[in-house]
């Protein structure tokens, strides 16, 4: 009666508790879908990263193949961009069925492209891709997904080189559209790619749509634009996401949505796309049909309170029947339990019951099979320990080893009874000062808890030391006492050397970066001397006509001086004449005073003086504002420091070096816009405004115009230099930032001057761009970050 008390109690509690289960169960239903569909959106992460990685490594192995082709080497470095594209072309075509390569480039180590495969009329352009600076900076492969016009591909930069010589890069690339088919096909739900809007381009986005035919979706979002949408049914999907959704996933956060349409239901959610350099892009949106699910649930919901209510009948009845059945078992087991545990591991337990009872029976008799067993265990486990690649000790709370395995032995050179009851602190290590280090640290976790790891040197029998990361932790009963201490010592010889190598390359890198710094700096510095050559004559001749004019002034100076001393003359025989009361000889004096006033005319000459010493004082500030100038714009700028100044400031010091040589064939007309104070090198942006004034005149020939133009746009000042001469041919725009390149006539350019003025305005985080029309004229626009 006892038994069937407790089995009916307990039944009746298992009854109320499964209610009480299933109240929760269901009121949490929704969520557990939630999370199963947030699981299969980070599963479709993972897969997205793993389909880029295996592409990495696909693309990785066919560059590498196709950058052995010594046959091409040899095009390449003829510079025979013609054959080069008619060798190339066949293997593109091959990969790109093959390998789904959309992408095959050619980069000069200059960072221009040399070819595109897959479009040869675009060349010599500035690669600037972040894969690109990366393969260029360290020398070794790059790859990563960027974001291109429309779309994200991902690309593979691989060093180009011909024996030991560095002659450029390759790369291949392909669009990741195909990343969402295999994730379609992997897991029956559609994808949708967002992109940042500014990453793209307006202009050239709705161009590029037009090409293709698809429509504008750029006002779709006020922050994103779709780049693919697959709609699964639903219609008009954009009136289902929001703007704060897709910047929270922007953010790295994480959410779920869900729509219904209909008798459908779906969840939504997504997450960000990081390019190449670990900067965000976009976002992943993963729609996933859960009406299945929902519908199950509901169903599960009627099921389980029809259940509830018969489990509730049927306990009553059974109840009674289960009780009288278990007791006459439950004997059974107890008896055979006291026999197993005095040790009798043969003992049979013989139960036909088919339920629970005899499910235990059965576990009570693979338990003694499994206590027959256990010294086999035993055995493997010490085989697995023997074998251990890492050094392992048991050491008492003394210190003295216990136990070592095999490679312990091996890797310092003792035999096992060298070894065991010696003390492991001066057995294995260096110095007193890490034996002792490590004894304080241990009793530190004998008392209080905790692991040791730390990096330590162990000494072999013959005294060689070994860099190991050293572990040790505590073993202790079921008391919680201390008995012994366990540790792991891992050789890192191999890490440590790698180490020092990674060292010794990094400042052979700061050695190079400097050496090519200081290159640079000479070379700005001779593009300076050669713009003052060029401008030589003009300063010269504006020096000349200030200081013609003030020696002009000096010498109607010299003269009236003379007319003075004759003034002075009889004024002094006048004085001694008024002293000697010699009224005759005064009165003759006075009439010649004026008649020497008469003559000289001094009235003239007072007037004329002060006109004179202003004249040369202004001729005098002009020579010292040239010279001034010049001085600032060849002085070595190595050295300068960024520095607050008004960008119409620098403007002007340009226009005072180039104005003798823009003066006889153009006039110059400015347009300042008020910009604020900007941080620059006044000295460098002083040399690129000259260089483009200069080009500008040379492009005039007679009566044109230069016009110097200052506003501000968005975060960026502006300046544009343009003139009305004969522009520059298309096919030539492409190419004026090329070094030494140059359409003047020998002995009027070095052919550096635009090449280092656009290596200077990006040094400043800033642009350059060309607009010209043969005939019309070219405007430069040079663009400044504010702030």
């Amino acid at each position: 009666m006892k038994i069937r008390r407790k089995l009916i109690s307990t039944f009746l509690f298992i009854f109320v508790l499964t209610v009480g289960v299933a109240k929760i169960v269901l009121d949490y239903q929704e969520q557990i879908i939630r999370n199963n569909s947030i699981n299969q959106i980070n599963a479709v992460q993972r897969s997205f990263q793993n389909i880029q990685d295996q592409d990495i490594r696909v693309l990785s192995s066919a560059l590498k193949v196709f950058s052995n082709d010594q046959t091409i080497k040899n095009i390449y470095l003829d510079g025979n961009r013609e054959k080069l594209y008619e060798y190339v072309s066949p293997l593109f075509e091959r990969l790109k069925q093959e390998q789904g390569i959309t992408h095959l480039y050619f980069i000069s180590p200059d960072g221009r492209c040399f070819l595109r495969a897959h479009n040869k009329n675009i060349f010599g352009d500035l690669i600037t891709r972040f894969t690109f600076w990366k393969a260029r900076d360290t020398k070794k492969l790059a790859a990563g997904i960027e974001l291109g016009k429309t779309a994200f591909a991902l690309r593979v930069v691989l060093p180009y080189y011909n024996g030991n010589e560095l002659i450029g890069y390759v790369e291949f690339g392909e669009e990741i559209d195909h990343f969402f088919d295999i994730l379609k096909k992997g897991t029956n739900d559609e994808f949708i790619l967002f992109v940042d809007k500014k990453y793209l381009d307006r202009d050239k986005w709705r161009s590029v749509n037009e090409v293709v035919g698809d429509s504008d979706s750029w006002n779709d979002f006020p922050h994103h634009v779709m780049i693919s949408n697959e709609q699964n049914g639903l219609g008009n999907i954009r009136k289902y996401f929001s703007e704060e959704d897709l910047d929270y996933l922007g953010a790295g956060g994480e959410f779920l949505r869900d729509i219904f349409v209909g008798d459908l239901s779906f969840a939504y959610g997504g997450f960000q796309i990081n390019d190449a350099s670990d900067q965000y892009s976009g976002e992943v949106v993963a729609l996933i049909d859960i009406t299945k699910t929902v519908g199950i649930a509901r169903k599960q919901k009627i099921m389980l309170t029809g259940a509830a209510i018969l489990l509730f009948i049927a306990i009553l009845g059974v109840g009674f029947f289960i009780s009288n059945a278990i007791s006459s078992p439950i004997r059974k087991l107890k008896n055979a339990a006291a026999r197993i545990g005095e040790g009798q591991l043969d003992t049979e337990i013989i139960i036909k019951s088919k339920d629970e009872i005899g499910d235990l029976a059965k576990s009570f008799s693979q338990m003694t099979k499994d206590l027959k067993g256990t010294t086999i265990s035993k055995n493997y486990l010490d085989s697995i320990i023997e074998n251990i690649s890492d050094f392992l000790f048991v050491m008492d709370l003394s210190g003295k080893i216990v136990t070592v395995n095999r490679s312990i032995c091996h890797e310092l050179g003792y035999c096992e009874d060298e070894i065991i009851g010696k003390s492991a602190y001066s057995l294995f290590f260096t110095s007193e000062e890490h034996a002792s280090f490590l004894e304080e640290k241990i009793k530190t976790i004998i008392d209080d808890g905790g692991q040791v790891r730390e990096e330590i040197s162990c000494k072999t029998k013959n005294g060689q030391d070994i860099p190991t990361i050293l572990s040790c932790a505590v073993i202790r009963d079921k008391n919680n006492n201390a008995i012994n201490i366990v540790g792991t010592a891992k050789d890192i010889t191999d890490r440590k050397k790698a180490e020092i190598d990674l060292n010794n390359a990094h400042e052979t890198s700061i050695k190079a970066n400097q050496e090519l710094k200081e290159l640079q700096n000479q070379f700005i510095q001779t593009e300076k001397m050669a713009s003052i050559g060029h401008l030589a004559s003009g300063i010269a001749h504006e020096i000349n006509n200030p200081i013609g004019f003030v020696s002009s002034n000096m010498q109607a100076l010299e003269g009236y001086i003379k007319s003075f001393m004759k003034l002075f003359q009889r004024v002094g025989q006048l004085k001694g004449s008024m002293e000697n009361e010699d009224v005759g000889k005064v009165k003759l004096l006075i009439e010649e005073i004026k008649i020497l006033e008469k003559e000289e005319n001094f009235d003239f000459i007072m007037n004329d003086i002060s006109n004179l010493v202003e004249e040369s004082n202004m001729g005098l500030e002009r020579v010292k504002k040239i010279v001034a100038d010049l001085r600032f714009f060849a002085r070595e700028s190595s050295d300068e420091k960024k520095e607050l100044v008004r960008i119409e400031n620098i403007i002007e010091n340009a226009i005072t070096m180039v104005h003798n040589e823009i003066k006889y064939t153009c006039d110059l007309e400015k347009n300042y816009g008020e910009l604020p104070e900007i941080q620059c090198y006044s000295q460098k942006m002083s040399q690129v405004f000259i260089n483009l004034m200069i080009n500008a005149a040379h492009a005039i020939q007679e009566n044109g115009k230069i016009i110097v133009r200052t506003y501000r746009e968005n975060t960026f000042a502006c300046i544009d230099i343009e003139d009305n001469g004969y522009g520059i041919p298309e096919e030539k725009i492409n190419k004026i930032f090329d070094p030494f390149f140059t359409t003047k006539e020998v002995g009027k350019g070095t052919g550096l001057g635009m090449s280092i003025s656009y290596d200077i305005v990006k040094s400043h985080g800033g642009d350059i761009l060309v607009e010209s029309k043969v005939g019309k004229g070219t405007k430069m626009t040079v663009k400044l970050p504010l702030g």
